[in-house]
């Protein structure tokens, strides 16, 4: 945990990115309400109630990497680190202990169950994203709601239909039935069109089990 404390005045943290093992835990030890978030396109994102109106207004605000979390008697806000380091970095009330050139604290935490447990919960998002838990993509995948419609179609994970990437399926051919008594015939021949500067190409993709 990385953070600082004026006696009797301010606590405050700086999102260094690490929302899972530091930010998180921040706020739950003070009960703060707060939304998370994690998408591919944004990456992970924190929202965090404050009453910078002494209580009057509660809304969520979003903490950017970067800014400072600030609480201050009570009040909950917001801040840049300019506006942070500007008005209380070089407060002489403000004791430090430097940690990893990090911000410096001088407050010792105990390891507890909650902060394993989201030390853990860090540790699973840091797999997920190195692609250690990564679910393996079929090589076809249809989709539809109706025959009538045109079925979503992916190859490999890319989507060849309704001109999706300049490409869109011209046939669907599947026959499958089950194998009760006898081996019975399977096959599928699936082809999309694509376009480039080249021109239009169909590709085909087919196979059976007779093969």
């Amino acid at each position: 945990m990385q953070y600082i404390k004026k006696v009797n005045k301010i606590e405050a943290i700086k999102n260094r990115g690490d929302v899972l093992t530091d930010v998180i835990p921040f706020l739950n030890e003070r009960g703060i309400p707060y939304e998370y978030t994690e998408s591919f396109l944004r990456g992970s994102q924190i929202g965090v109630i404050t009453n910078k109106d002494n209580f009057e207004r509660e809304e969520y605000s979003q903490l950017n990497p970067g800014d400072y979390l600030v609480i201050n008697k009570g009040v909950i806000s917001i801040m840049s680190a300019e506006d942070f380091e500007s008005k209380y970095q070089e407060d002489d009330g403000v004791v430090r202990k430097p940690i990893n050139n990090q911000i410096s604290t001088n407050i010792t935490l105990d390891t507890t169950k909650a902060q394993r447990a989201f030390d853990l919960l860090g540790e699973a998002v840091k797999q997920i994203k190195d692609g250690e838990h990564t679910a393996k993509q079929p090589h076809i995948r249809i989709e539809f709601d109706d025959i009538r419609d045109v079925p979503k179609v992916w190859v490999d994970g890319e989507r060849v239909d309704s001109f999706v990437n300049g490409k869109w399926v011209s046939r669907i051919n599947i026959d499958w039935r089950d194998n009760t008594k006898t081996i019975n015939h399977k096959s599928f021949d699936i082809r999309y069109v694509k376009v480039d500067d080249n021109g239009a190409n169909e590709t085909a993709l087919a196979q059976n089990n007779m093969a």
